[in-house]
């Protein structure tokens, strides 16, 4: 009989723990222990494997805490057949102490998985810059905004250049200064054919001429990547970003005299973020940041296809 009250004492020390006992059963269980050593030393082992556990759980919530925001934006950023709301209701697991344990244990494998599915570490940092570039090599269609500061003695100039890429309909900018429309440029995919705009002129121009078309190219961010890559870089860390630096990149010494250019990812979907470029071309400062960039995201053939109004001038044959 004291062996079987025993057993029944025992089944009820984690409910006892917990807090689940009702007061009656919490009272006859504390007499139990009372008068019975064995029951008694049963509890008290339980009661420091929790002390253990709690000590855990609490420094698993500090990383959790970091981590939740990365993990839900990550999972959400994919394409999915459904969309999904991820709600995290912690306060009330850690209510129970041993459910807040397990569900820690839990979060923390899925966390991990989604570290390996989805390409991030425990910290946002990204996976390897090569696989940065792979992914990027993959998005059709894709769009950024350039802004430039040119300054040389007393004279200092801005512009602002809008820049639409798609595999599929080619390359096309549009060039603001003093918020006025100054110049217009498309490239037509898999051919060397290069159109410039120059509305305040009335003036247009056709180039065919490979040199040009790079020109334009270099613009894409994934060949910039790709350059940038195959140089001595420095790898950059911030919050939420992580980047490279590599300083006067061969494929910008015939342009600039000396350059220092900064590319950066964000850590949450890998993708390109912002790109510094600062240097010197012809003693004149030149300062480019490029951003607010919209990834794989439909662009209508409209946007890529010229209107030449019937008063413009053709410029071709005035430039070799």
């Amino acid at each position: 009989m004291i062996e079987n009250a025993c057993d029944n004492i025992q089944e009820q020390i984690v409910e006892y723990i917990t807090g689940e006992l009702t007061s009656e059963k919490s009272a006859a269980l504390q007499a139990h222990i009372s008068e019975c050593k064995v029951c008694k030393k049963y509890l008290e082992s339980f009661q420091a494997d929790d002390e253990l556990l709690m000590n855990f759980a609490t420094r698993v919530q500090l990383v959790i805490s970091k981590i939740e925001t990365n993990v839900i934006q990550a999972i959400q950023t994919r394409e999915l057949t459904k969309p999904i709301n991820v709600l995290f209701k912690w306060e009330s697991i850690m209510k129970n102490r041993i459910m807040k344990i397990a569900a820690a244990a839990i979060i923390i494998i899925g966390v991990f998985f989604g570290i390996y599915h989805f390409g991030s570490s425990i910290d946002g940092a990204t996976i390897a810059w090569a696989d940065v570039l792979r992914s990027v090599e993959k998005i059709s269609t894709f769009s950024y905004l350039t802004k430039s500061t040119t300054s040389k003695g007393d004279k200092i100039s801005t512009a602002e250049t809008k820049w639409y890429f798609s595999s599929e309909y080619g390359i096309k900018y549009e060039k603001q200064m003093n918020g006025k429309v100054c110049e217009l440029g498309y490239v037509v995919p898999n051919k060397n054919d290069v159109l410039k705009i120059y509305p305040p002129k009335k003036q247009y121009l056709r180039i065919k001429n490979v040199t040009e078309v790079n020109n334009f190219k270099i613009n894409d961010p994934r060949i910039l990547l790709k350059e940038l890559l195959s140089e001595k870089y420095k790898e950059l860390k911030g919050i939420k970003v992580k980047g490279i630096e590599v300083e006067s990149p061969k494929f910008l010494k015939d342009s600039f005299t000396d350059s220092l250019v900064r590319f950066w990812i964000y850590t949450i979907t890998g993708l390109p973020d912002h790109i510094e470029i600062d240097g010197h071309v012809s003693g004149a400062h030149i300062k480019v940041v490029v951003d607010d960039f919209v990834w794989d995201e439909p662009l209508e053939k409209n946007i890529f296809e010229p209107l030449i109004p019937e008063n413009y001038i053709d410029i071709s044959e005035n430039v070799k």
